[in-house]
């Protein structure tokens, strides 16, 4: 996930919203990892786990391993050391993913590598919703805010909870092969998997619905669940809105320039235009 917006509009905040939801153990936050950092961490380390990067820029040369882990899901280095007698020999050194990687940054062109892996979110720039910020700023200083300060940690520590009592399942598409998906650009191959992620692992692993759900178990015993149409429909709405983004030329934030600078122009073109 690449959270991407202006300076000030509340990247951070997000990203630090989302992650007081996940159980300390399950999620590692980076100011910056340098170029072999990753390469040199136990080796299940980062298995499951969330790593959080607050800016790009922090990410720096490190970006190679983790584009690698989050595609071949493990990243190895050979690097040379000595032995006991003194003697160089090389040494390999493996960290298994999959890993769920998070990160934010100012910047209008991420390196198209990169950007590939990532789901994009932005951050609702209008005056409209800096009011409402203002507004629940202010409502923090009062004994209302105090006391609904109070009410969330007591909302985190049931999601910590309940997030550990989950466990791993299987999950099956039945409605895989009705499905489609534009397929007009290459980038189309890597966002067609995230999209069948989202009406899949998304909803169907990390719901609390997902705990209640018949399990169901093959001939061997596998035991698994089904996604159903309530996934499909809800992964939908979010495919529309999240990778509808990565088919754009534009990044969203510029998008509304664009609109209005069209929109002036094509009303200038109207009224010098002789009738």
């Amino acid at each position: 996930m690449l959270i991407q917006s202006r300076s000030a509009a509340g990247k951070s905040t997000l990203q630090d919203a989302i992650i007081s939801l996940i159980p300390d153990e399950e999620y590692i936050k980076y100011t910056r990892v340098t170029d072999q950092a990753l390469f040199y961490k136990e080796e299940d380390s980062l298995v499951h786990k969330i790593l959080a990067i607050e800016e790009a820029e922090g990410m720096g040369g490190a970006a190679y391993s983790i584009r690698t882990i989050q595609s071949a899901k493990k990243i190895t280095v050979a690097a040379t050391g000595k032995d006991a007698t003194g003697r160089m020999k090389t040494e390999e050194y493996t960290v298994n993913g999959p890993v769920c990687v998070m990160i934010t940054t100012t910047a209008t062109e991420i390196d198209q590598e990169t950007a590939s892996r990532f789901i994009f979110l932005t951050i609702d720039e209008s005056a409209a919703m800096t009011g409402a910020i203002h507004q629940r700023q202010r409502e923090a200083e009062t004994l209302a805010g105090l006391i609904r300060e109070k009410k969330q940690h007591t909302v985190t520590r049931k999601h910590h909870a309940v997030q550990r009592m989950l466990m791993p399942l299987a999950v099956v598409n039945p409605y895989a092969e009705y499905l489609s998906y534009p397929s007009h650009s290459l980038q189309a191959r890597r966002d067609h998997k995230k999209y069948l992620g989202s009406s899949g692992r998304w909803l169907s692993c990390t719901s609390i619905s997902g705990r209640y759900r018949p399990w169901r178990w093959t001939a061997r015993w596998l035991k698994y669940i089904e996604v159903t149409l309530t996934d499909i429909e809800t992964a939908n709405r979010l495919a529309n809105v999240v990778l509808g983004q990565s088919m754009d030329e534009l990044v969203k934030p510029s998008r509304p320039c664009y609109r209005r600078s069209t929109k002036w122009c094509r009303n200038r073109r109207s009224r010098t235009t002789p009738p």
